[in-house]
């Protein structure tokens, strides 16, 4: 089966746009199969209180399907997305139109990126699927919960059999029963954080926020640190070898802050030039 933390991550980071790291990111958060993660619009996308909801529509119904690891990621490709303000528009879509995808290019994608990341289990949606079943059933998801979130019939076979082989809950339950004491073991949360800067979710585990760059953690701030240290030396050197470009490099910042400070300012000027050209 597929983990989280070994083969979907690396898949993620080799991912090469917004698109195919959040079409990864949901095949295994939303278990859905795989005709209904193709089907999927950006209309079927909406806010929850804890995270997003899709609407999928099955062989069993239609239902919702709360997300949460997969948040930041649904949320930069829809950012992304050439038709995000129309609901009709096919949620894997190409990358410059509202185009839907063909199924071949669709699973090619989860093929590059396991290829890339070296993946060698099986990366169909329908292992997707399956990995998302015994990953409920680990973190002690009840039959029932899984089947309904999954869009499967009730008492189904291979529920029972991803609860059985998967879920030690039971197991725990009854060893408490007979006086033994279990170790409480909390589950490693994999659900995104909110940035303390700009307030959107951002992934768990990257060391700064994927929107405004904002460390997240003691690793994130140390990588930036090191960052503006590589940025520092490599502007001494540039110094050293043109001093006479360093007044242009002042002169430039400070039209920079002036702007940031001033954001109506540009537009303004942009309006004075086209009028220069138009009299």
């Amino acid at each position: 089966m597929l983990k989280w933390e070994e083969d979907i991550l690396p898949m993620i980071e080799e991912t090469r746009n917004a698109r195919d790291a959040a079409l990864i990111a949901v095949a295994f958060d939303a278990g859905a199969r795989s005709g209904e993660l193709q089907d999927l619009t950006v209309g079927d996308v909406t806010d929850a209180k804890n995270g997003l909801r899709i609407f999928v529509d099955g062989k069993m119904g239609q239902r919702s399907v709360l997300l949460i690891p997969s948040v930041p990621y649904l949320q930069r490709w829809l950012s992304d997305h050439p038709g995000s303000d129309d609901g009709d528009a096919p949620l894997w879509s190409k990358l410059s139109k509202s185009e839907e995808l063909t199924y071949r290019r669709f699973r090619s994608i989860f093929d590059d990126v396991a290829r890339r990341a070296g993946v060698t289990k099986p990366v169909t949606p329908t292992n997707f699927r399956k990995s998302n079943a015994s990953w409920l059933a680990e973190k002690g998801m009840n039959q029932a919960y899984i089947e309904d979130r999954q869009g499967r019939k009730r008492g189904s076979d291979a529920t029972a059999h991803y609860v059985a082989r998967f879920g030690g809950e039971a197991e725990d339950e009854y060893a408490r029963m007979q006086g033994i004491e279990v170790d409480e073991e909390e589950p490693e949360p994999i659900g995104p954080v909110e940035c303390p800067r700009c307030g959107r979710d951002t992934p768990r585990h990257e060391p700064a926020c994927v929107w405004c760059n904002q460390a997240i953690s003691h690793a994130g701030i140390q990588s930036l640190d090191e960052q503006q240290q590589e940025v520092r030396d490599a502007l001494f050197r540039f110094a050293q070898e043109k001093p006479e470009l360093i007044e242009d490099f002042k002169r430039a910042r400070d039209l920079t802050d002036l702007l940031e400070n001033n954001p109506d300012l540009f537009g303004d000027a942009q309006e004075f030039v086209d009028a220069l050209s138009e009299s």
